[in-house]
């Protein structure tokens, strides 16, 4: 599977995707193509280059670097998804120790009202933890 890196940038109401690659390639003079939307940008570049190369869409892996003036929109887009995963894990990581700390208490005595004082939830919530 040969892999393509497409430079994705907006202009006008655009969004034109250039993969240099392409550039040349049976004859194409500029590895250019352009979408609408966003959402759009992957199976129009995919689109593209499967025309140019002549291959499946099974061939060829494509590679996004979106840009908008001087701002690497891809590398934030990296970033976003990195804290959005790290956050879900740690949600999970405290949810399991919540419902851990829950049972432990209730088995000492501890009232499912006071549960919920302490780990700062509803005793409807702490009621949750102490049955799951």
């Amino acid at each position: 599977m040969a892999k393509y890196r497409a430079i994705v940038t907006k202009e006008d109401r655009w969004w034109l995707i250039r993969i240099p690659a392409l550039d040349g390639v049976n004859g194409n003079l500029t590895g250019l193509t352009q979408a609408r939307k966003l959402s759009d940008i992957t199976i129009e570049a995919q689109n593209y280059a499967c025309t140019v190369l002549d291959v499946a869409p099974s061939e060829i892996e494509l590679e996004f670097n979106i840009q908008l003036d001087d701002i690497d929109v891809s590398q934030k887009i990296d970033q976003v998804k990195t804290h959005r995963r790290c956050a879900a894990e740690y949600e999970q990581k405290s949810l399991a120790e919540a419902r851990e700390l829950a049972k432990t208490l209730a088995s000492k005595g501890v009232s499912v009202r006071d549960i919920g004082t302490a780990l700062d939830v509803s005793f409807q919530r702490a009621q949750q933890l102490v049955t799951s």
